[in-house]
Formats: structure tokens, sequence, C-alpha cells
């Protein structure tokens, strides 16, 4: 029997903990989707305040805030086969939370706040077409092509995102199967890309190749196939051999594992010695480890970074900027110094072409 007291006069609270329980029922999916999308726009809301640049075409209003935020949503709320939401749920794995009854509710609001507000931020810098007409006009003849009779739009009734088939290439929708994955859409994407010498042809060739993967879904959501889409263009664009360009999947997947490494490392190495010495509590590493994070994923991904104070102050509103500076300012810049060597060190390593590091 669950511990309602946990939840009581908390709605935010409630919502995660009802979709963290049965993350398949309607009722608890939408309640957890509406409440990320009214996190990410408020949380848009304030980089923008904070001087971010914002996509090419944003004009400001609700519906810009809407539609970015389902932008950054359709990521965070994706599923692979056998692994349900994997980024909310693997997140809460790796900090312990598995109990959802148990846990508190400040608990579930809080880590929830720290997820979403990086993956946010992650996905925010990683637009490619911030501040580029270029890739926003891609972007815009790519839609064209999708609206041609060869394809069928809707609109998904769950989670407000435009929904794509080929009415050429599909049969049975398979309306069972999982999504693809993102990282099997975007090699799908670059092998397309590379078959073909016109964007027609190449959704074209996307749809057919979904088509003959019978183990997925045979529709995608217009977002991911877009975003995939412009990430490849621009892998290609950017690679230094045209008959030999970069996977976009490979260079993030290996943005990844340095920061993955980098992490690890300070976690097992210079964190210990911050508790040892009485500088850091444990109850704070999580954060310093977080923020810490969130810097690193900036930097790698799109080459610009605020002050370190921010990632950990935007964690913890709770501490005063003097606090920062008399408790966290050491250790948060050790550990961003060291983690930034790895990086640098280890991307120099092997194939880098496509990061900003």
């Amino acid at each position: 029997m669950s511990d309602s007291s946990n939840t009581e006069d908390n709605p935010d609270a409630s919502a995660i903990r009802d979709f963290l329980r049965a993350p398949h029922g309607r009722r608890q999916f939408e309640a957890f989707f509406d409440l990320c999308r009214r996190e990410t726009h408020t949380y848009l809301r304030h980089l923008s305040a904070r001087g971010w640049q914002m996509p090419a075409g944003f004009d400001n209003s609700p519906d810009s805030y809407r539609d970015l935020a389902i932008d950054v949503l359709g990521p965070f709320l994706a599923s692979r086969p056998g692994r349900p939401y994997y980024v909310v749920f693997d997140y809460f794995a790796r900090h312990g939370i598995t109990d959802f009854d148990k846990e508190p509710a400040d608990n579930l609001v809080r880590h929830f706040r720290i997820l979403l507000r990086g993956f946010a931020r992650k996905e925010f810098t990683a637009l490619k077409d911030i501040g580029n007409p270029q890739v926003a006009a891609l972007k815009q003849r790519i839609r064209k092509v999708l609206l041609s009779p060869a394809y069928s739009i809707r609109e998904d009734d769950c989670n407000h995102s435009k929904i794509v088939r080929s009415l050429e290439s599909a049969g049975d929708i398979r309306e069972g199967r999982p999504w693809i994955p993102r990282d099997q859409l975007l090699q799908m994407v670059y092998q397309a890309y590379l078959d073909t010498v016109n964007r027609e042809d190449w959704c074209r060739h996307v749809f057919k190749f979904l088509d003959e993967h019978t183990e997925f879904r045979n529709e995608l959501s217009v977002y991911a196939l877009v975003s995939a889409m412009v990430c490849v263009n621009t892998a290609w664009v950017d690679a230094s051999l045209p008959r030999e360009p970069v996977s976009p999947a490979v260079c993030h997947e290996q943005a990844g594992q340095v920061i993955d490494s980098a992490m690890a490392m300070i976690e097992r190495e210079i964190i210990p010695g911050f508790i040892r010495k009485g500088k850091l509590a444990e109850s704070d590493v999580q954060d310093i480890l977080t923020a810490s994070r969130d810097y690193l994923e900036d930097l790698c991904f799109s080459g610009a970074t605020d002050s370190i104070p921010t990632y950990f102050l935007e964690l913890r509103t709770d501490i005063s900027q003097d606090e920062y500076q008399k408790r966290f300012k050491y250790i948060m810049d050790t550990v961003v110094a060291r983690a930034t060597v790895i990086l640098r060190r280890d991307f120099g390593k092997g194939s880098t072409k496509g990061s900003t590091i």
C-alpha cells in the first residue's frame, strides 16, 4: 500500500509518482507530460531572459515556446525496445530511487527538475539551427516534402506531436511495435542520404528502410525525422573529406562516452578527497556532479558555456552567491578544470570531427 502522505497537497509529486508507477497508463502519462511541458516552458523562458540566443524563426510568442518545449520533450520521453522512457527511468535508477511509493515528495520533485532542466539545456544547446538561417531553411524544405501527397501527417493525441508516415512504402503501421530509437534512425537517415541526390528521394528512402525494419513502428515523429536529417546534413557539410563524412551518431556517442569517463574519474578520485577533508558534505555530492556534467555537455555539444557558478546555482536555489563562494566555488572550479583536461585529452585520441572541443 502506498504512502499517500508523500503526495498529499503536492500535484507535481503526484504526477511524477503516478507516472513512475504506471508509465503506460494514459491518464498518468498525460499528467506527467503536462508537468514536463510546463516545467520546460518555464525553463526556456528563464534561458531566454538570461540572454540565450533562441532558434531562428523564434518570435517569443506563447506558441513558439510551446513548440520549442515539445521539441525538447521529444527525445526526453523517447523509448527503446524493452526500455520505456529510458531517460527518466535510467536517471532515477542511477540515483537509487526505485521504490516510488516510499520516496519523499520533495525529493522526487527535486530530482525530476534536475533531470529535466539538465536535459532541456543539452537539447537546447544542441539545436543546430540556433542563429543559423541555412539550417532553418533546410528544416522548412524538409517539412514541405513531408506535406506532399506522398505522406500522411497526424497529431498524436497523447503528446500533441506530429506523426508522419509514407503512403508509398508503408504497409501496416505496426501500431503495437516500439518507435525506432534515435541512434538507429540517425544511421538510417545517414544511409539514405548517401544513396540519394535530392530531399524528395532522401525522405522516400528513409521510409523505405523503415518499412523493411518490421521490428519497429512504421511511422515517425516529424520532429525526430527532421532533426535527424538536419543532424546528418550538418555532419556531412562539416566533414573534411566529402567521400567519408562523419556519422553524427558516432560524434554524439563518443562525446557522451568521454563525458561519462571524465565524470567517473571525478567521482572516484576527486570527490572523496573533498569529503575526507570535510570540505564537501555527502548530501551535496550529486549537485556538484550534476552541475559539472551540465557544464561539460554545454562545452562539448555547443562550445558555449555559462559561468561555472550558474550551473550549480540553478540546481541549488537555496544557496546564495556568498554561500557559493565560501562553500562550493573551489570545489566546482577544481572539478570542472580537471574534467575539462580529461575531455580535451581524450578527444584528441580518436575521431572527433563534429565536436566543438
